[in-house]
């Protein structure tokens, strides 16, 4: 961004993007593993939010196809990183919940994304940054 350029005239879906790609680079630069892309690692740390969930609550959070879900929680499972049983309330559906090795992948992506908001936050102070997460609330759920 030029100097003179007054930030309150930039559209935010600029500064989404910026930000976006700064997460991206940084996320890229530190993760040892290759063998999934950051959006199969969206899903992994979703799980580990809601400790136990659904392949559909998943599609409904990530808004993509009961397939791509399919897709991924096969290769999480293959790898070792959940586990999915029958939910007695509803036979037709699956509960997925992480392994002992799922959780620890996710400590490790939680670290990276900790790390990576403290570089891209380190010049403001913690009441912005507190004022900042309020304000994104508000404009993605009211």
């Amino acid at each position: 961004m030029p100097l003179n350029e007054k930030p309150e005239k930039i559209f935010l879906y600029h500064y989404v993007e910026e930000l976006i790609s700064s997460y991206g680079d940084y996320y890229n630069s530190n993760l040892k593993e290759e063998d999934f892309t950051i959006k199969e690692l969206s899903v992994l740390l979703r799980i580990r939010i809601d400790d136990v969930t659904t392949q559909h609550d998943l599609v409904n959070v990530f808004k993509v196809s009961g397939a791509y879900i399919a897709k991924v929680l096969r290769k999480f499972e293959d790898n070792g990183l959940i586990l999915r049983k029958e939910n007695p309330e509803n036979r037709r559906q699956k509960l997925v919940k992480l392994t002992d090795d799922g959780v620890e992948k996710t400590d490790q992506l939680l670290d990276i994304i900790e790390n990576w908001e403290r570089e891209v936050t380190s010049n403001i102070t913690d009441e912005e940054l507190k004022t900042l997460k309020k304000i994104l609330f508000k404009i993605l759920w009211g």
